[in-house]
Formats: C-alpha cells, sequence, structure tokens
C-alpha cells in the first residue's frame, strides 16, 4: 500500500482510497470511515451514496446527491461525513467517457478546489482513477490519496495476497505462522474477497480459539480457485505426496488430461535434473532466503559447453523462477531425479498403451515418485 498526502489523513477533508486491488480498496475505505465516524454516530454523521455505475443518468445523479452532502449541515450542526462508494466514472470507460459525466466530475473537482464547508469530509473509494485528471490532482492537492495495488508481475500476487491474509487474519483476532498463511493462499486463491469469506468462516469454526492451524485451513478453507499444472508440479517438487494425490484428483475433476500431467511432471524432472547438475558441480550457488530463493551462476569452460547444449539455457531465465526451480532441485539427490525420470517416461507409455485407466495410473505415478522415498534430503550446496 503506498500512500500519498498533502496532510495526514484522518485531519484531510477529503481522501480517495484507490489502487488495483478492488477489494483492499473498499476494505480501508470501510474501516476509516468507521474511524472517522464510528457505527454509533454514523446514523446522523454519515451519508453513504453507492457510485458503482452503468449508465450515464446514475453517473450525473451520484455525483450530485454527493456534492448536496457536502455542502449541506449535519443534524443539529454536527459535523458530516459523506462517503461516495465504490465509483466507476473517474476514468475513461464507461460511464466516465461520456461528456454529461465529464462535466458532473468538473462540478465536484471546483468544489474540492474551493475547500469543503466547516465540519465537511468527503471520502471517496474507486479502483480506477486517471491520475492525468484535473480531479486526481485536486484530491492530491487538497487532500490525500491512498493507493492500494494489487502486484504487476503475476508471480508475487500470492505473496500479496499473504501479507492481505495475515492482515485480515490480525483484524479478525486470529493468527497464523507464515506456511498456514500460504497453505490458505493457496487453498483459497489470492483474489481479496474470497480470502474475506473463507477467514470469517475460519473464525466461526475456531469458536474463540485464536490461533489457525493447517488442518483448519484443509477442513474449512473451500479450494476455490481452480488447480493448473504448475501446482501439481510444484507439488512433486516439494516432495508433498498428500498434496500432489490432492492436487491431481481435483484436475482429473475438472477435466483435464492425464497424460498432458505426467508430461508436464517429466518436464519439470528435466528441469530439476538441469539445476540440480549444476549446483553439484558449483556451476550455481542457492542463496537468499525461503520465500525469495536466488541463484547465483559462476562461469566455467564446462558449464558453458553444457549449458549450450541445452534447448533453454536457464542462466537466462526469470531470476525468481531460477531460484524457485534451484530451491525446488536442491531437495533431491542427482540419482532420485534419474529414478523418478525413468519411473515418468515408463508410466507415461502405459498411459498411452491404454493398459489401464489413465487416472488410476496417474495417482500410481505419484506414489511411485514420491511415497518410496527415504533417502535424507541432501546438503544445501
Amino acid at each position: 500500500m503506498n500512500t500519498t498526502a498533502q496532510q495526514s489523513t484522518h485531519a484531510a477533508s477529503v481522501t480517495l482510497f484507490t489502487g488495483t486491488d478492488e477489494f483492499d480498496v473498499s476494505r480501508h475505505a470501510r474501516q476509516f470511515v468507521d474511524a472517522v465516524c464510528p457505527p454509533a454516530e454514523q446514523t446522523l454523521g454519515l451519508e453513504i451514496i453507492d457510485a458503482a455505475c452503468d449508465t450515464i443518468e446514475e453517473a450525473v445523479s451520484a455525483v450530485r446527491r454527493c456534492l448536496d452532502g457536502i455542502c449541506t449541515v449535519g443534524f443539529f450542526g454536527a459535523g458530516k461525513l459523506v462517503w461516495l462508494r465504490d465509483a466507476t466514472f473517474f476514468y475513461d470507460g464507461k460511464p466516465g467517457k461520456y461528456e454529461e459525466v465529464k462535466q458532473a466530475v468538473a462540478k465536484l473537482t471546483e468544489e474540492i478546489k474551493r475547500g469543503l464547508m466547516p465540519g465537511s469530509r468527503l471520502v471517496i473509494s474507486a479502483a480506477q482513477v486517471d491520475k492525468r485528471t484535473a480531479f486526481y490532482k485536486a484530491v492530491e492537492k487538497a487532500g490525500a490519496i491512498k493507493l492500494f495495488n494489487l502486484p504487476e508481475k503475476s508471480y508475487q500476487w500470492d505473496k500479496h495476497a499473504a501479507t492481505v491474509a495475515e492482515s485480515m487474519l490480525r483484524d479478525a483476532g486470529l493468527n497464523a505462522r507464515a506456511d498456514v498463511i500460504r497453505l490458505l493462499v493457496e487453498r483459497a486463491g489470492h483474489e481479496g474477497r474470497q480470502l474475506a469469506i473463507e477467514i470469517e468462516k475460519l473464525a466461526l469454526y475456531l469458536k474463540g480459539r485464536a490461533e489457525v492451524k493447517a488442518s483448519d485451513v484443509l477442513d474449512i478453507v473451500s479450494p476455490a480457485r481452480e488447480r493448473g499444472y504448475g501446482e501439481l508440479t510444484d507439488a512433486v517438487s516439494k516432495r508433498d505426496l498428500p498434496n500432489a494425490l490432492r492436487i491431481a484428483r481435483q484436475l482429473i475433476q475438472q477435466k483435464e488430461n492425464p497424460v498432458g500431467l505426467i508430461i508436464g511432471l517429466e518436464t519439470r524432472i528435466r528441469d530439476l535434473l538441469v539445476y540440480r547438475t549444476a549446483l553439484a558441480r558449483r556451476w550455481a550457488r542457492l542463496g537468499g532466503s525461503d520465500d525469495w530463493p536466488k541463484v547465483e551462476w559462476n562461469a566455467s569452460p564446462e558449464a558453458e559447453q553444457f549449458f549450450a547444449a541445452l534447448p533453454n539455457d536457464p542462466r537466462k531465465a526469470n531470476p525468481f523462477w531460477a531460484g524457485i526451480l534451484a530451491k525446488q532441485a536442491s531437495r533431491f539427490g542427482l540419482e532420485t531425479l534419474q529414478q523418478m525420470q525413468r519411473v515418468l517416461v515408463e508410466e507415461h507409455g502405459r498411459m498411452t498403451d491404454g493398459s489401464a485407466p489413465a487416472d488410476i495410473l496417474l495417482d500410481c505415478v505419484l506414489i511411485k515418485l514420491l511415497g518410496a522415498q527415504r533417502e535424507p534430503l541432501p546438503a544445501r550446496p
């Protein structure tokens, strides 16, 4: 969360909540409104204007009601808070692109520039706001802007969701270890609204117990997001047989092709063999943290020859993804990965010759890959 403000947020007469994380925008706006105007005072001191508009008429009406609200004295001369909630017309899309709406927003902008009447405050929540507009610049100068953006890179969404989930758990009076929070996100997905629903379910289920355990998440949290090939290969790469079996069965229920799944596993094990070979020969060194592993490459004639013969040079891969694969490879010995590769090739052949149902064979593959492993984890290179 980033904040831009000319004065402290609670002192500003106008506060804008915006950003690409739509749920977080609404959540923090609600928290702010409750802090400024406590629920016991909201009957007389708060006016909420729903501004999630689809038509020109709805948008113009919402802005007019907002103007009327901030220009009207509160009951018995008390202060008044107006919340223009979930506005959809502060950017150049429907309905904000139409001239009638732009004119209405321009009137609101002028009112903000002049300054609100004493005792009046305005809160605006809007996921999309064009920063180039006079409206945005007026709020930036006269009030406070709070930004809640999703990470630009999709591979960072789960990490962001874990941070959001931790905050939601705290707000609900709950706490959980980092690995339990990651499991919650893995199961529910990174969308804020779904996380909020699942955390509310957890709070009801725990009946006053504060600590959330992994078993609670598995019992109560719905697997809301569809699992993909990558989640199955990640579970195998983490040597997590129970989770790999659960994911595989859900993928089969989603009508995924078992042959496609085993091909994905073959590809991942080939990649891990490359990284494990590089680590073993000290062409690469694993560093960073568990949450953000990093791989450093060491130059040598043997390494150059080895990587040049590969279809894809891992040294040119995305650094974050390279770190993940190196971390996963470090969990296995070379001989184990080679044996896993042989198992996958053999079972792939059995799947394609129709000797047994492919979904049953997929379970057998996972058990052969992970169920019989007993060697200790290799030392970290």
